[in-house]
């Protein structure tokens, strides 16, 4: 009776459906039989009395819940939809693989949205498992829609799902919704200064957001816990460039000024890192200079963000040295914000 039978093989499986309801009539397989087959002759009577009888008699049978599913959306109703979804994905391992992908399609109608919302706020175990999908599909605004109302009802999100939503928001150019799905966890952030200014950034998942160090071979950073404090600390290759860490900002317009402190940092101007900020669109806003003594550097500069760039990377950028060492150091503290405030 599934997708390649025929009249005549369907008229059979009726057949041998009947006879093991008559020995046994609580035979669950032989009633989605009937169900199927009077689906296919499009008798949606028969059919939903047969189901109705398979479901009273499990919650279990996978293709009682994928028929409930189909018959519901037909009716439109995402309720009754999302109800046979949470029994499918409950009771059949093989479930996710089917119904996620339908699922996130399925949240970009605000109907269905807001319906699987309040699914999710029952803490089905199935819930952060579809949020981890989510956060890798094809429908980032819908997504990010979702999580945000999700976050502001007091849904924990798990950290590495919400920080890979908001990178595919960053990704579509959705920068708006990807700060306020920041934000509702990161209540503190302002678009008006840079964050972690001294590298205390909390866990191990970090979004566009967060100090984001590189490593790709000719760069390895990381933020280092000292005990007191925190540092930034990197390692480039003889000859290596490119970017040592990065932090994405929404700012609002205006007059922006970068100050910071490093330490161990020996090497000329020319091969020391520096400082940009750049534009979503590529543009370079300009770059700031660190300046050493001894073993301690500093570095201070400004920045004219236009209302133009809707967000801009800032960014710590390795220069390539003939040193056989490669470039060492440490970034003590690294703060962005806008001139006047704070």
């Amino acid at each position: 009776s599934g997708p390649e039978g025929t009249s005549a093989t369907r008229r059979n499986a009726d057949i041998l459906a009947r006879a093991a309801l008559a020995r046994d009539p609580l035979n669950v397989s032989a009633v989605a039989t009937l169900g199927i087959n009077a689906q296919v002759r499009g008798d949606t009577v028969a059919a939903r009395h047969a189901f109705a009888y398979a479901s009273m008699l499990t919650r279990r049978d996978y293709r009682t819940q994928l028929w409930a599913i189909e018959d519901a959306v037909e009716r439109g109703s995402s309720v009754d939809a999302l109800y046979h979804y949470d029994i499918a994905l409950r009771t059949h391992r093989t479930a996710p693989a089917l119904l996620f992908p339908v699922l996130a399609r399925a949240i970009e109608v605000p109907e269905v949205r807001s319906s699987a919302i309040s699914l999710l706020m029952q803490r089905p175990p199935w819930g952060n498992s579809f949020l981890g999908y989510l956060s890798g599909s094809a429908s980032p605004a819908a997504a990010g829609l979702m999580t945000r109302a999700l976050l502001a009802r007091g849904y924990h999100v798990p950290p590495t799902a919400m920080d890979n939503m908001i990178g595919s928001l960053v990704k579509a150019g959705d920068i708006s919704l990807a700060w306020q799905v920041y934000t509702a966890i990161h209540r503190d952030a302002s678009r008006v200064a840079s964050r972690a200014p001294n590298f205390t950034q909390p866990g191990i998942a970090a979004s566009a957001f967060d100090w984001n160090p590189i490593n790709d071979g000719a760069v390895s950073a990381s933020i280092d816990d000292y005990g007191e404090r925190h540092m930034l600390t990197f390692a480039i290759s003889s000859g290596g460039d490119g970017i040592v860490a990065q932090q994405l900002q929404y700012p609002l317009p205006g007059r922006y000024v970068l100050t910071g402190e490093t330490v161990d940092i020996h090497q000329p101007p020319s091969s020391r890192p520096y400082w940009a900020l750049v534009c979503l669109n590529g543009r370079q806003l300009g770059r700031v200079e660190i300046v050493v003594d001894g073993d301690r550097g500093r570095f201070s500069g400004a920045f004219i963000i236009p209302a133009e760039c809707s967000g801009a990377w800032l960014r710590l950028i390795a220069r390539p040295s003939d040193a056989l060492d490669g470039v060492t150091g440490s970034i003590v503290t690294a703060r962005l914000q806008r001139a006047g405030e704070g």
